[in-house]
């Protein structure tokens, strides 16, 4: 039977975690995975004294910080 989800093996903080994902979506997610660790690492480096959930916090609020920033730019490029 074909399903419309693949389960993806991601690593996040040192840890693995099988999650599903649409189909052809692997890549994305391990290319999304590979930028939250890249931001985990950075913060950890920058910021030494906080912990594992702060860091967390910290990189997802700059990744949808990230995002807000392109949509923003994305509409602007459209009008």
């Amino acid at each position: 039977t074909m399903t419309s989800n693949a389960a993806c093996k991601v690593k996040l903080l040192n840890k693995v975690y099988e999650i599903k994902c649409p189909e052809g979506e692997e890549a994305n997610l391990l290319l999304a995975a590979k930028k939250l660790n890249d931001v985990i690492a950075l913060n950890k480096s920058k910021f030494k004294q906080l912990d594992n959930f702060q860091t967390l916090l910290l990189a997802a609020l700059d990744i949808s910080h990230e995002l807000v920033i392109c949509k923003n730019e994305q509409e602007h490029q459209r009008h």
